[in-house]
Formats: structure tokens, C-alpha cells, sequence
């Protein structure tokens, strides 16, 4: 019987590992008080569940995973441009890598996937 290749392997532990500290910002950013804005937890929800669920759809071998795997990398931009206020420079990078490492993910998820039926 043939295994999962190992690219598969990596892509969907990683996505797992990032899912789960997703789950903990989201618990380190629950409001515990009434003057606390709940803006970071959801966005730290929002995060984890795109993670897990792009790591049970890479593990799966799943048709859907490569445009599950392009929403959990574009969901890396959006923090870019807080962490970068002044100088758009550094985001335009950040966006380059990030636009080239989804294209090499998105066209080895689409040759790996296996379809149903």
C-alpha cells in the first residue's frame, strides 16, 4: 500500500501546529471583561478554524485543499499591514513571498489531490 506523499505529510502538520496556536490565541484573547473588545479572538477564530480545516482537507487529499490552502495563506497578509503602519515596502514584499509560496502550494496540492468518484 502506498503512503501519503511527503510534501502532503509536512504541508498538513504544519497547517495542524499553526490550527492549534490559533486555539490558544483564541483563548489568551477571550474578553474576560466587559471593556474588552472581543475583535481578537474572533480574528484569532477565524485563523485556527481556516487552519484545521485546511490541514484536514491536505490530509484528506481533497479536491477543495488548494483553495482551502490559498484562503489559510491570505489570511498571513492581514496582519502585515498592522505590523507595518508607515512603509507599505516591507508589506509588498511580505505579499510577493506569500503570492509565491501559495502558487508553488496551490499547483502541488492540485497534482496531489485525489478526486472522488
Amino acid at each position: 500500500m502506498k503512503g501519503k506523499p511527503i510534501g502532503v505529510t509536512a504541508l498538513a502538520s504544519t497547517f495542524l501546529a499553526a490550527g492549534m496556536a490559533g486555539l490558544a490565541a483564541v483563548w489568551a484573547a477571550w474578553p474576560r471583561s466587559a471593556g474588552t473588545s472581543p475583535l481578537a479572538a474572533i480574528s484569532a477564530s477565524v485563523w485556527s478554524v481556516t487552519n484545521l480545516a485546511t490541514a484536514a482537507l491536505i490530509w484528506r487529499r481533497a479536491t477543495g485543499a488548494p483553495q482551502a490552502f490559498l484562503a489559510a495563506m491570505a489570511l498571513l497578509l492581514a496582519p502585515a499591514y498592522f505590523l507595518f503602519p508607515g512603509s507599505r515596502a516591507p508589506v509588498m514584499l511580505a505579499a510577493t513571498v506569500v503570492f509565491a509560496l501559495a502558487y508553488l502550494g496551490y499547483r502541488y496540492l492540485e497534482s496531489v489531490a485525489v478526486p472522488v468518484g
